[in-house]
């Protein structure tokens, strides 16, 4: 039994001794010229977090007070989970609707029809279609709609399911239809598409 361990301890100390040995080997330094062409790069993306006037999902009550003030009207939908629990919605008189959820107390949508509440990437109500559309087509995709109707324009979907969603219509619907490049936001939302019906 001594011999078998004896033996088995000069086998691992055997393979320990070459395998340290081969640490000690210096490996000559690449030029940045002489990397393999092929080789993947890693960077380091931080996530895309839309926000209208600074204001994102996820941001507390508290937050949207801090940014819009306190003079809004509020409604409370105690009975309508179709956000996932029940919400307040929270008019401001200058176009800015922000839905907070009542149980998180964290903001699930936010849409605006005022032209001073601009995205992080600087687009507000007003401006022309073509040139929205070009920046967010150039970063984002537009999702297929769930009924059959082909893509949504203007609807860019991000990381987990939130929506920024431009509307060219003035209609109730947030569909837009036929847009022509000149034609202009009016309308903002930010939201999930997992609360889109």
């Amino acid at each position: 039994m001594k011999k078998h361990l004896i033996a088995t301890l000069l086998v691992l100390f055997t393979f320990t001794l070459f395998g340290c040995a081969s640490i000690n080997k210096e490996v000559p330094e690449q030029s940045p010229d002489q990397s393999k062409p092929n080789q993947p790069i890693e960077t380091v993306t931080e996530k895309f977090q839309p926000n209208l006037g600074g204001i994102k999902l996820g941001d507390s009550k508290d937050q949207v007070l801090k940014n819009f003030g306190t003079n809004y009207n509020e409604t409370v939908y105690d009975e309508d989970y179709s956000l996932g629990e029940p919400f307040h919605k929270l008019a401001y008189p200058n176009g800015i609707l922000v839905v907070v959820g009542s149980t998180s107390k964290k903001v699930l949508e936010i849409e605006t029809t005022s032209s001073t509440t601009p995205t992080n990437l600087g687009f507000k109500v007003g401006d022309k279609a073509q040139d929205v559309l070009k920046e967010y087509r150039s970063k984002y995709k537009e999702p297929d709609s769930r009924h059959g109707y082909g893509k949504l324009i203007g609807w860019f979907l991000l990381h987990d399911q939130e929506l920024v969603i431009f509307n060219f219509d003035q209609s109730d619907s947030l569909v837009n239809q036929d847009v022509k490049a000149e034609a202009r936001i009016e309308r903002i939302k930010l939201s999930n598409f997992n609360y889109m019906d």
